[in-house]
Protein backbone atom coordinates (compact mmCIF):
# COMPACT_ATOMS: atom_id res chain seq x y z
CA UNK A 1 0.00 0.00 0.00
CA UNK A 2 1.58 3.27 -0.70
CA UNK A 3 -0.02 6.19 1.38
CA UNK A 4 -0.50 9.90 0.47
CA UNK A 5 -1.04 12.41 2.49
CA UNK A 6 -2.30 15.62 1.86
CA UNK A 7 -0.57 18.75 1.25
CA UNK A 8 -2.44 20.24 3.99
CA UNK A 9 -0.23 18.10 6.20
CA UNK A 10 3.16 18.88 4.80
CA UNK A 11 5.02 22.16 5.16
CA UNK A 12 6.91 23.29 1.96
CA UNK A 13 10.47 25.01 2.49
CA UNK A 14 12.76 26.30 -0.62
CA UNK A 15 16.73 27.36 -0.16
CA UNK A 16 18.76 28.55 -2.86
CA UNK A 17 22.63 27.69 -2.97
CA UNK A 18 25.39 27.91 -4.86
CA UNK A 19 26.09 24.88 -7.13
CA UNK A 20 29.17 24.05 -5.15
CA UNK A 21 26.74 23.66 -2.08
CA UNK A 22 26.22 20.26 -3.69
CA UNK A 23 28.72 17.72 -2.61
CA UNK A 24 28.17 19.12 1.02
CA UNK A 25 23.89 19.31 0.65
CA UNK A 26 23.08 17.06 3.86
CA UNK A 27 25.62 19.07 6.08
CA UNK A 28 24.04 22.47 4.61
CA UNK A 29 20.45 21.03 5.52
CA UNK A 30 21.52 20.31 9.06
CA UNK A 31 22.40 23.91 9.35
CA UNK A 32 19.56 25.16 7.96
CA UNK A 33 17.11 22.52 9.11
CA UNK A 34 16.26 25.05 12.67
CA UNK A 35 15.12 27.82 10.27
CA UNK A 36 13.62 25.96 7.37
CA UNK A 37 11.53 23.16 9.33
CA UNK A 38 9.04 23.82 11.62
CA UNK A 39 9.52 21.74 14.79
CA UNK A 40 12.80 19.92 15.44
CA UNK A 41 14.34 17.63 13.28
CA UNK A 42 13.69 14.12 16.13
CA UNK A 43 9.56 15.13 15.80
CA UNK A 44 9.60 15.33 11.51
CA UNK A 45 10.09 13.63 8.90
CA UNK A 46 12.23 15.56 6.01
CA UNK A 47 13.13 15.39 2.54
CA UNK A 48 14.34 17.01 -0.64
CA UNK A 49 13.91 17.73 -4.18
CA UNK A 50 16.72 19.48 -5.79
CA UNK A 51 17.00 21.30 -8.96
CA UNK A 52 19.84 23.01 -10.70
CA UNK A 53 19.24 25.74 -12.51
CA UNK A 54 21.59 28.54 -13.84
CA UNK A 55 24.75 27.72 -11.32
CA UNK A 56 22.71 27.30 -8.44
CA UNK A 57 20.60 24.95 -6.35
CA UNK A 58 16.71 25.23 -5.94
CA UNK A 59 16.00 22.93 -2.80
CA UNK A 60 12.47 22.27 -1.85
CA UNK A 61 12.48 20.60 1.86
CA UNK A 62 9.35 18.85 2.54
CA UNK A 63 8.61 18.28 5.92
CA UNK A 64 5.24 16.37 8.11
CA UNK A 65 4.89 15.91 11.57
CA UNK A 66 5.66 12.55 12.78
CA UNK A 67 3.20 12.44 14.62
CA UNK A 68 0.68 12.77 11.85
CA UNK A 69 2.46 10.14 9.70
CA UNK A 70 2.28 7.82 12.95
CA UNK A 71 -1.77 8.59 13.48
CA UNK A 72 -2.13 7.58 9.50
CA UNK A 73 -0.11 4.18 9.79
CA UNK A 74 -1.60 3.00 13.44
CA UNK A 75 -5.17 3.31 11.69
CA UNK A 76 -3.88 1.09 8.85
CA UNK A 77 -2.20 -1.38 11.24
CA UNK A 78 -5.37 -1.56 13.19
CA UNK A 79 -7.35 -2.54 9.58
CA UNK A 80 -3.93 -4.84 9.14
CA UNK A 81 -2.89 -2.52 5.93
CA UNK A 82 1.06 -2.59 5.92
CA UNK A 83 2.38 0.56 3.64
CA UNK A 84 5.22 0.77 1.75
CA UNK A 85 5.77 4.25 1.63
CA UNK A 86 4.41 6.97 2.85
CA UNK A 87 4.02 10.73 0.53
CA UNK A 88 3.03 13.92 0.12
CA UNK A 89 0.49 14.51 -2.38
CA UNK A 90 2.86 16.99 -4.50
CA UNK A 91 5.64 13.96 -4.69
CA UNK A 92 2.54 11.81 -5.47
CA UNK A 93 1.82 13.89 -8.56
CA UNK A 94 5.39 14.50 -9.26
CA UNK A 95 6.45 10.73 -9.61
CA UNK A 96 3.35 10.02 -11.72
CA UNK A 97 3.67 12.99 -14.10
CA UNK A 98 7.36 11.83 -14.32
CA UNK A 99 6.30 8.01 -14.79
CA UNK A 100 3.54 9.45 -17.33
CA UNK A 101 5.41 12.44 -19.74
CA UNK A 102 6.24 11.58 -23.21
CA UNK A 103 9.06 13.89 -23.09
CA UNK A 104 11.43 15.95 -21.02
CA UNK A 105 9.84 19.10 -21.60
CA UNK A 106 6.52 18.96 -20.77
CA UNK A 107 4.67 21.51 -18.02
CA UNK A 108 1.87 20.05 -16.17
CA UNK A 109 -0.47 21.67 -13.47
CA UNK A 110 -2.70 19.56 -10.99
CA UNK A 111 -5.22 20.82 -9.19
CA UNK A 112 -6.45 18.89 -6.37
CA UNK A 113 -9.45 20.15 -4.60
CA UNK A 114 -10.01 18.95 -0.44
CA UNK A 115 -12.19 20.50 1.53
CA UNK A 116 -12.73 24.10 0.40
CA UNK A 117 -8.09 24.27 -0.33
CA UNK A 118 -7.00 23.43 -3.39
CA UNK A 119 -3.19 22.22 -4.00
CA UNK A 120 -1.73 23.56 -7.16
CA UNK A 121 1.35 21.62 -8.41
CA UNK A 122 3.58 22.38 -11.24
CA UNK A 123 5.70 20.50 -12.49
CA UNK A 124 8.45 21.23 -15.43
CA UNK A 125 11.21 19.59 -17.23
CA UNK A 126 10.74 16.09 -14.82
CA UNK A 127 10.80 18.31 -11.50
CA UNK A 128 8.29 20.01 -9.06
CA UNK A 129 8.92 23.52 -9.53
CA UNK A 130 5.93 24.16 -7.40
CA UNK A 131 3.30 23.59 -5.05
CA UNK A 132 0.47 26.03 -3.38
CA UNK A 133 -2.41 25.62 -1.35
CA UNK A 134 -4.93 28.20 -2.20
CA UNK A 135 -7.85 28.79 -1.15
CA UNK A 136 -11.41 27.69 -3.58
CA UNK A 137 -12.12 30.87 -4.50
CA UNK A 138 -8.61 31.85 -5.12
CA UNK A 139 -9.09 29.42 -8.21
CA UNK A 140 -12.58 29.29 -9.04
CA UNK A 141 -13.13 30.41 -12.46
CA UNK A 142 -11.14 29.86 -15.67
CA UNK A 143 -8.87 33.18 -15.60
CA UNK A 144 -7.61 32.94 -12.48
CA UNK A 145 -6.43 29.63 -12.53
CA UNK A 146 -5.04 30.91 -16.00
CA UNK A 147 -3.60 33.81 -14.15
CA UNK A 148 -1.98 31.55 -11.60
CA UNK A 149 -0.78 29.07 -14.45
CA UNK A 150 0.80 31.74 -16.15
CA UNK A 151 2.68 33.10 -13.57
CA UNK A 152 4.45 30.04 -12.63
CA UNK A 153 4.64 29.05 -16.27
CA UNK A 154 6.87 32.31 -16.72
CA UNK A 155 9.01 31.11 -13.68
CA UNK A 156 9.68 28.09 -14.85
CA UNK A 157 10.47 29.50 -18.11
CA UNK A 158 7.80 27.56 -20.22
CA UNK A 159 4.92 28.80 -22.65
CA UNK A 160 1.47 29.76 -20.28
CA UNK A 161 -0.44 27.51 -23.39
CA UNK A 162 1.49 24.62 -23.54
CA UNK A 163 0.93 23.72 -19.72
CA UNK A 164 -1.51 20.70 -19.37
CA UNK A 165 -3.50 21.31 -16.54
CA UNK A 166 -5.64 18.50 -14.67
CA UNK A 167 -7.83 18.90 -11.81
CA UNK A 168 -9.37 16.35 -9.31
CA UNK A 169 -11.75 16.87 -6.36
CA UNK A 170 -12.28 14.72 -3.34
CA UNK A 171 -15.33 12.51 -3.46
CA UNK A 172 -18.26 14.72 -1.99
CA UNK A 173 -16.08 18.03 -2.74
CA UNK A 174 -16.94 20.62 -5.42
CA UNK A 175 -15.09 20.82 -8.98
CA UNK A 176 -12.27 23.50 -8.57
Amino acid sequence: TFVTLPRSSALLSRLSLPEAAKNDLQQVLEFESDRLLPLSRDEIYYDTIVRESGGKLDVMVVSVPRRVVAEVLSALEMANVGARSVAISPAAVFDFVRYTAKDDDEHVVTLVEDGGSVEFDYVARGTLVASHLVRGDEVASAPQISRLVSQESMAAGGAPGAVRIYAWRAPGGEVA
